[in-house]
């Protein structure tokens, strides 16, 4: 047997470079956190903030609790709930309070930023609408 003589270097560095050799992962879903475990990059994100202006305010859920903002209430007041994942967002259900969060295009109506998801939110009486996004 014969050895095999070595590829030039030129030649390992093209392979390298070829398409699809060192091809990008491809995109995640909206909201989707690239820091998931493995088998789970697509599951829905476990906390989520929902905002809106006009008046302002801001939802923050995490598993079954919602902490509801405003300027002037900045500690907030908490909810106990339910969240339900949906198909195309989320629900909290709590006494005095629901959120909708659904995947839709939302504009918050003062900056030039779009966002993914749409939010309604009824609380002890009031109507929020606003924009959602996974929580940071």
């Amino acid at each position: 047997m014969r050895p095999v003589p070595a590829a030039p270097p030129i030649l390992a560095l093209l392979v390298l470079l070829a398409p699809g050799g060192c091809a990008a992962p491809p995109p995640t879903a909206p909201g989707a956190a690239a820091k998931r475990p493995p088998g789970q990059e697509q599951a829905p994100p476990p906390a989520w903030r929902a905002f809106g202006n006009e008046p302002f305010w801001s939802a923050h859920v995490e598993g079954g609790r919602l902490l509801f903002t405003a300027p002037e209430d900045m500690e907030g007041r908490a909810y106990a709930g339910t969240a339900t994942v949906l198909e195309d967002g989320l629900q909290f259900e709590g006494a005095g309070v629901v959120l909708r969060i659904r995947a839709g295009a939302c504009s918050d109506g003062m900056s030039d930023l779009e966002h993914a998801y749409t939010a309604r939110l009824q609380l002890d009486g009031a109507r929020y609408a606003g924009c959602a996004e996974a929580a940071k």
